[in-house]
């Protein structure tokens, strides 16, 4: 592993609600961490918060000079832009915002002239490349499950040439949106998160764990993205501080790739696939590629 086995990435952490202990952790990776997201109003699964209540734990992160994004990804929360905006730099440091669309971005700019425009992992997927503008938005999410498409990478194809910075979300572990593949292996027409399916073909077709979103730091020479986002809202503080023990200790190899054990003498097998993740054009349905190297990975 090279000593700096981020290769230059910088981390973002989804803050999990958990108060001082959570910035007590971030604390000690603070060279890694661009930033620490969070909203007011949702977890990940959409679960109600209490703004009051995040508020005074939010108090906590000031002492620790750390950045924060605060996610304005949904309808009521773009409904309340400004006040949830002036609330979060009470008790924040807050640096960037994360939003749905254009119109909302020129919206806050035009207000908040200092803050960064982030487009949302869920607005990524409907942007118009016209609209990417650099002295407008500062970095655009990669849409993880549709990363191969033609729009996204169209997206990432302009963000780069005019200078947009491209986050990409690490752990959430989507299979990569392949509707007309899923669909191929099971005989039926499946949507990404229709109840559960990914776990089922998971079952049937094990190999496909090697298709999945998931990034190991191993990847990170290939990936041509500037931020790294950990997906922990809902992780326990144990949980977080273990990932980041894993993505900033060089001494640490990845051990598991999802569900597959990477035992010593397969570790340059793993690297091998690493490498030819990074050409892949998402073209499952033809590509044998990734169930080869299953074969490679799970043969004794």
């Amino acid at each position: 592993m090279k000593s700096d086995c981020l290769y230059g990435h910088k981390i973002t952490v989804g803050y999990n609600c958990k108060g001082q202990d959570f910035f007590d952790i971030l604390s000690f990776y603070k060279k890694y961490i661009e930033e620490f997201y969070f909203s007011f109003r949702h977890t990940m699964p959409k679960t109600p918060l209490d703004l009051s209540i995040i508020y005074n734990q939010l108090k906590d992160s000031e002492q620790y000079d750390i950045p924060s994004n605060l996610l304005l990804n949904t309808e009521q929360e773009e409904l309340e832009w400004e006040y949830l905006i002036n609330k979060a730099y009470e008790c924040t440091k807050l640096q960037a915002v994360s939003v749905l669309n254009i119109k909302t971005a020129k919206i806050i700019k035009e207000k908040f002239p200092n803050i960064k425009i982030h487009i949302s992992t869920h607005g990524a997927q409907y942007i118009d490349i016209k609209e990417l503008d650099k002295n407008l938005i500062y970095c655009v999410n990669v849409n993880e499950p549709a990363i191969y498409t033609e729009q996204q990478q169209n997206v990432i194809k302009k963000c780069k040439k005019i200078g947009i910075k491209l986050k990409h979300i690490t752990n959430r572990g989507c299979i990569f949106n392949k509707h007309d593949f899923m669909s191929r292996l099971t005989g039926k027409n499946i949507m990404c998160c229709n109840g559960y399916q990914c776990k089922k073909i998971l079952k049937d077709y094990p190999w496909v764990d090697l298709i999945r979103t998931n990034l190991y730091k191993e990847q990170l020479k290939y990936l041509n993205f500037d931020f790294i986002k950990l997906s922990t809202r809902e992780r326990t503080n144990e949980e977080i501080s273990m990932m980041l023990k894993y993505w900033t200790n060089p001494k640490i190899s990845t051990a598991h790739l999802s569900n597959i054990y990477i035992s010593e003498n397969k570790y340059p097998i793993f690297l091998e696939w690493c490498k030819q993740r990074f050409i892949c054009n998402g073209n499952c349905i033809t590509c044998n590629i990734c169930k080869e190297y299953y074969k490679k990975l799970k043969e004794n």
